[in-house]
C-alpha cells in the first residue's frame, strides 16, 4: 500500500465512523438467522432496520420472509451506495433502501424495527421517536444494547455465553 492507499483507507473509516449513530462493528454472521427467528414476522408485516451499515440483516430478512416488505434506512453516502450494490446484486423484490435521516422518518408504517446504536443514542433519539410514532404494538429489537432503565425490555434473547444479547421492547 502507497501512503495515499493508506490516507484514503483511514478517511474512508474516519468517515463512517464520524457520519455514524452507531459502532461499525456489523452484526455476526451467526446471529442473522436467530434475529429472522426472535423478528417472527407475520405476513403483511412491515420491517425497518435502522441504520443498516453493510446491509446485511436486511438482505437476510429479505430472503427469510419473502412474503413482507423489509425497509432499511441509512444516512452515511458510503454505506448507503454500499449496500444499494450489495442489495442490487442479492435479487430481492422485498427490499427497499432509503438514504435519509431516520430521527426525521415516519415510523407510523411499521411493525418490527432493528437497530444497532449505541445506548445514548437510543435513550435520547428512539425511545421518543418510537413511542409517538410506532403502531400499537409494534415492537423494537436492539442487537447488543439496552436502553438503560430508561425503558425496561420486554425480552432479552440470549441462551448462551456466545450470542449476543437481542432486546425486545413493545409500544403499549
Amino acid at each position: 500500500f502507497s501512503m495515499e492507499n493508506i490516507f484514503f483507507i483511514v478517511l474512508f473509516f474516519w468517515f463512517l465512523w464520524f457520519f455514524s449513530l452507531a459502532p461499525f462493528v456489523p452484526t455476526r454472521k451467526t446471529d442473522l438467522e436467530r434475529i429472522a427467528k426472535i423478528t417472527h414476522l407475520q405476513d403483511n408485516q412491515t420491517f425497518l432496520e435502522i441504520g443498516c451499515g453493510t446491509a446485511k440483516v436486511s438482505i437476510f430478512m429479505a430472503k427469510y420472509y419473502p412474503n413482507n416488505t423489509i425497509v432499511w434506512i441509512e444516512l452515511s453516502p458510503f454505506l448507503y451506495i454500499f449496500s444499494k450494490i450489495k442489495a442490487f446484486f442479492s435479487w430481492q423484490k422485498n427490499l427497499k433502501i432509503i438514504y435519509w435521516n431516520a430521527l426525521h422518518y415516519d415510523f407510523s408504517q411499521y411493525d418490527i424495527f432493528y437497530i444497532f446504536w449505541t445506548p445514548t443514542s437510543l435513550k435520547d433519539k428512539i425511545i421518543p421517536k418510537f413511542k409517538q410514532e410506532a403502531k400499537e404494538n409494534a415492537r423494537l429489537l436492539s442487537y447488543c444494547f439496552s436502553f438503560e432503565n430508561s425503558w425496561l425490555p420486554e425480552k432479552k434473547y440470549k441462551e448462551n455465553e456466545n450470542e449476543l444479547s437481542v432486546f425486545e421492547y413493545r409500544k403499549t
